[in-house]
């Protein structure tokens, strides 16, 4: 699987209103620790992380990189407006390589369903 091995999973973003989106879900088939979660521009993993582009950012015309990296952890305060919007922060998979995500409101500039202009 692109050199991500047998990683599984749902992530769900729910959007309640117009300025709170929800994400949430579990993942399973990860090295145990750390990992940063990221929303990219494309669904395109054909070509695993070289097919899915830079980190979405609303900041700039196309949706694409912009200045700054990190981002607040999930559930954590807005991102500085420096952040990428696609930077979601991190997650710690146990020993067995699960990682659950709780329900946890996300970065405003994140929407599902609605195009960014």
């Amino acid at each position: 699987m692109y050199g991500h091995g047998a990683v599984r999973g749902v992530v769900r973003f729910v959007q309640v209103d117009e300025h709170t989106t929800l994400i949430e879900g579990s993942l399973d088939g990860l090295t145990p620790g750390p990992h940063t979660l990221a929303v990219h521009l494309y669904g395109d993993t054909t070509r695993g992380v070289a097919s899915v582009g830079e980190v979405f950012d609303t900041d700039t015309p196309e949706g694409g990189v912009a200045g700054g990296s990190g981002g607040a952890p999930v559930g954590g305060a807005p991102a500085a407006e420096t952040e990428k919007a696609g930077h979601l922060g991190s997650i710690f998979a146990d020993a067995e390589g699960h990682a659950t995500i709780p329900s946890r409101v996300i970065d405003e500039r994140i929407h599902v369903g609605r195009p960014v202009l």
